[in-house]
């Protein structure tokens, strides 16, 4: 017998969804206020991601042979955090290590149904775990979106996706977008990616699941990336402000 869901049991659902979010914030909020964020340490698109960096400014650097691009230089603990096993919530990328996927993506075309990356800067990249990168490209005309995923012995793949966001639209300081949600099948492996924008009194945004699990995204200069192991969908998106309160969501 198949029983079919009505929009009240849905619409239940989220709100229950969104109701534990909440709650996981206020809990955060009770063990440590955070203090409010400095737009002076907005980050900015890098120089050194422009295509046109100085030579030496993004080492590590992939190198190109034979078998294609690889990336070296790395030491243990980047290694581990690039290479190791899935985060719910993202690992911090290094400038120089950025760059170096940041130029990997730009090695390659891109498909008709994504605009290619030209001069656009990188805006958010997202870094979890299992050798699987999500760098955005974006500038007042558009953005696009690419997935490098690591070989173990350093190897780059790269993969993209369209993002379709307007930069140049001003976005409400409470709002939250979803400019790409993609499932993505190599073959072997199944991936979830969302990207999108959120508003200036966003300091996190997560992924909520039915099972009151969540991921949290990379959040940049009012851009956020993440992506999670499979093709489970997320019931909601969730923005929250820097007192640990939900603002905005969105459903996938």
């Amino acid at each position: 017998m198949v029983v079919l869901r009505g929009p009240s049991t849905v619409s239940l659902r989220l709100v229950r969804i969104a109701m534990v979010l909440a709650l996981v914030l206020l809990l955060g909020a009770c063990a440590e206020a955070p203090a409010t964020p400095d737009p002076a340490a907005s980050l900015g698109p890098i120089p050194t991601l422009l295509p046109h960096a100085d030579e030496g400014s993004q080492t590590p650097r992939p190198t190109s042979d034979s078998a294609g691009m690889r990336i070296t230089g790395l030491d243990d603990a980047t290694t581990e955090a690039l290479m190791g096993a899935f985060r719910r919530s993202s690992v911090a990328v290094s400038p120089a290590l950025e760059g170096s996927f940041a130029e990997a993506c730009r090695s390659r075309p891109a498909p008709v149904q994504v605009e290619e990356i030209g001069q656009r800067p990188v805006v958010v990249t997202d870094m979890r775990g299992l050798g699987v990168v999500i760098v955005v490209f974006a500038d007042d005309k558009g953005a696009s979106g690419c997935r490098v995923t690591v070989g173990q012995d350093g190897s780059l793949h790269v993969g993209f996706f369209p993002v379709r966001e307007h930069p140049s639209k001003a976005l409400k300081k409470d709002a939250i977008t979803l400019g790409a949600m993609e499932y993505q099948d190599d073959g072997v492996n199944q991936r979830a990616i969302a990207v999108g924008r959120a508003g200036d009194r966003a300091v996190h945004v997560r992924a909520g699941f039915d099972d009151d699990t969540y991921v949290t995204a990379t959040l940049r200069d009012g851009w956020y990336a993440m992506w999670w192991p499979g093709q489970t969908k997320a019931a909601v998106i969730v923005a929250g402000n820097n007192r640990n309160e939900a603002i905005g969501t969105v459903t996938p």
